[in-house]
């Protein structure tokens, strides 16, 4: 029998987890420490989704997003692309998950269903069955259906927002402080 997976936690394993690795760990892993750290990021969401798939038989898509998202800063980082491009993926990859969780609200099974609404996060059994004791089950469809869209506004707003700062962080760094960071 397939597991429901614990949305929270594939978010904080496949996402949070790797980004804390690649953003810190670096200047602790010596000589081409950047290059170990996005070693050690990937492996993470990989792992995770190769043994989620053995598992539980399913793909899991958040595990898919950290480890292309991971991937394309790291990328960037080790390619040494000009701050534009850190931008357009600090928009791109918030309004790519905003486009998926607003095409799931016109599913069967919005994405905050999936996320939240599911049994390893809450006792579905117990909530459906007060549901249907007060005939609400519609409401909570279009409420569920509702907060699907509002999650998505969120992941828009956080498109734009991450895109200004991004813009605003990754100017060109003068070459004096380069030349100082070397030393």
């Amino acid at each position: 029998m397939k597991k429901e997976n614990n949305g929270l936690k594939d978010l904080f394993i496949n996402i949070v987890l790797p980004t804390l690795i690649l953003n810190n760990m670096g200047k602790y892993l010596g000589d081409h420490g950047a290059v170990k750290a996005l070693v050690i990021a990937l492996a993470i969401p990989l792992a995770y989704a190769a043994w989620d798939l053995t598992k539980n038989g399913h793909k899991n898509i958040i595990a898919v997003i950290g480890f292309v998202s991971l991937i394309l800063t790291g990328g960037l980082g080790l390619l040494k692309l000009e701050g534009i491009w850190f931008a357009v993926k600090e928009a791109g990859v918030p309004l790519l998950i905003g486009l998926i969780t607003l095409a799931s609200a016109f599913s069967k099974k919005p994405l905050v269903k999936l996320v939240i609404f599911n049994k390893a996060v809450m006792q579905v059994e117990k909530i459906k069955s007060a549901l249907a004791q007060n005939n609400k089950e519609a409401l909570f469809d279009k409420l569920l259906k509702k907060t699907t869209f509002l999650l998505s506004l969120s992941f828009f707003v956080s498109s734009l927002v991450n895109y200004k700062l991004a813009i605003k962080i990754f100017k060109e760094i003068p070459a004096h402080l380069t030349e100082a960071a070397k030393a």
